[in-house]
């Protein structure tokens, strides 16, 4: 993130809390004084990178470039009574929340029904990978074209996978061919 931030690019996403060299306040396992309450919130600033811990249904980590420490904004959370609330949330995970796409999506997406494989060969994995991205992309643009959302992505994958294989598991008819004997 320091490279970005030297090229006039700000950042801001999440870390996974098992990372080496993260602060103390990043870690998932904290003795319970530490431990956030929900709707609580830590932050550090190490540098030109701050370092965001919220803890609403769990613990979200996110470093950023882009916010301050201390910058707060309300969001609108469902409670249990189906009444909306708003609480507190750090800016940094707010904006996150709202940029998120089409990355994130698409890794979801492709740890839901993983098909990579080991290989040797550098050309088959990203060959894998090629096809699983048109997968994915072919089911998003499916959803996008139909607003009826009739396939989950599990049905989508097997549909799309017997339709494939239709023609060449078919047992299919052989001429009969009469061989003159002589």
């Amino acid at each position: 993130m320091d490279d970005l931030f030297e090229k006039g690019i700000y950042a801001v996403g999440t870390v996974r809390s098992d990372r080496k060299d993260l602060p103390s306040i990043l870690k998932k396992v904290q003795p319970k004084s530490l431990r956030l309450e929900k709707q609580q919130f830590a932050a550090i600033t190490a540098g030109t990178i701050t370092a965001i811990k919220w803890h609403d249904t769990r613990d979200v980590s996110v470093l950023t470039t882009a916010h301050q420490e201390r910058a707060v904004v309300f969001v609108k959370r469902t409670q249990k009574d189906c009444s909306r609330q708003n609480i507190p949330c750090p800016e940094a995970i707010a904006d996150y929340t709202l940029t998120m796409g089409g990355v994130d999506h698409f890794d979801h997406f492709r740890s839901s029904y993983p098909i990579d494989r080991k290989s040797r060969k550098y050309w088959m994995r990203l060959f894998i990978f090629m096809y699983d991205s048109a997968i994915i992309n072919a089911y998003i643009a499916f959803n996008t074209a139909h607003v009826v959302n009739t396939h989950s992505h599990r049905n989508f994958r097997l549909k799309l996978a017997r339709s494939m294989l239709d023609n060449f598991t078919k047992k299919k008819n052989k001429p009969i061919v009469f061989k003159n004997k002589r």
